[in-house]
């Protein structure tokens, strides 16, 4: 297994994952609080991304005086982040209609109708990851090319449009409202973690490959799932060193088998309801 490093450059904005919020929590995929048991699904994959600015808060700085001087300076606040926006190059009706709850009308094939649905005052939650590009820097990590990921678990995302100009593309833009969580997509907990943090509205993630998340909900019996993405590997023990693993109620669990050539995902049978997010390691190439 290649050394990840904890020192590096990151560039470039290389893709998105979107999802709806489940139980506790935990990445939905594109059902959200309507999955049910013995279902799986996974995170919207979003490749034509263009950029983001994050935005942080600035604190509140508090300048104490004393004889007509300044004699101590103290902050108030902390680094959230602010709304911000998400532009992409491609106008998507499905993601669309997952982040603003809505549907498509599709009665009359050849003129699909849909809605940013400006009139909804309460979004769905969502949750992202911004993936980029991670040179590492530490001694012997040079050479691979390896993934930073930005996370924010939770979040509503608003749609709208960008202006529509003589010969110029039209983007579709989403305003990202983040919100403080105590938990991950993953389902475990900040406090549960040697972060030292008990909220957070994003955190980050080093791989040497890109991140797919899938969602699979027990039933007692079903074992598992086909990924809509090939795996790069087949590696799944140890679980130190696996390349895709589970959580289960926020543990990391070994699964039992991934195919690198159909994408099917074999896990150990878990009880009737017990929730599991798949983390597979990916290039995103469609597995059918």
């Amino acid at each position: 297994m290649p050394v990840i490093g904890k020192a590096g450059y990151r560039s470039g904005f290389d893709y998105a994952l979107v999802w709806l919020q489940a139980s506790g929590g935990r990445m939905g995929g594109r059902l959200g609080t309507a999955v049910v048991n013995g279902q799986d699904t996974g995170a919207y994959y979003v490749k034509a991304v263009k950029t983001t600015g994050l935005q942080y808060a600035a604190p509140t700085v508090l300048d104490i005086p004393g004889g007509d001087k300044i004699v101590a300076t103290e902050e108030y606040g902390n680094a959230k982040l602010n709304p911000f926006d998400l532009e992409l190059s491609i106008t998507d009706l499905d993601l669309i209609a997952m982040v603003t709850g809505t549907g498509i009308e599709e009665s009359e094939t050849e003129f699909p109708r849909y809605s940013l649905n400006p009139y909804e005052a309460d979004l769905p939650v969502c949750g992202l990851l911004l993936g980029q590009r991670f040179q590492p820097r530490n001694t012997g990590t040079d050479g691979p090319r390896f993934y930073h990921h930005t996370v924010v678990p939770r979040a509503t995302i608003r749609p709208k449009f960008g202006a529509i100009n003589y010969q110029a593309e039209g983007p579709l833009i989403f305003t990202v409202t983040p919100s403080f969580t105590d938990r991950m997509p993953t389902g475990d907990t900040f406090a549960s973690t040697d972060m030292g943090i008990e909220y957070a509205d994003h955190y980050g993630i080093l791989s040497e490959s890109r991140i797919y998340w899938h969602l699979h909900v027990a039933d007692g019996t079903d074992t598992g799932f086909t990924s809509p993405y090939l795996p790069v590997s087949e590696l799944v023990s140890p679980l130190a060193d696996a390349d895709h693993l589970m959580y289960v109620n926020g543990t990391a669990t070994a699964i039992t088998s991934i195919d690198d050539a159909t994408g099917a995902v074999v896990l150990p049978v878990g009880t009737a309801g017990q929730y599991r997010v798949v983390q597979i390691k990916t290039a995103f190439t469609p597995s059918s």
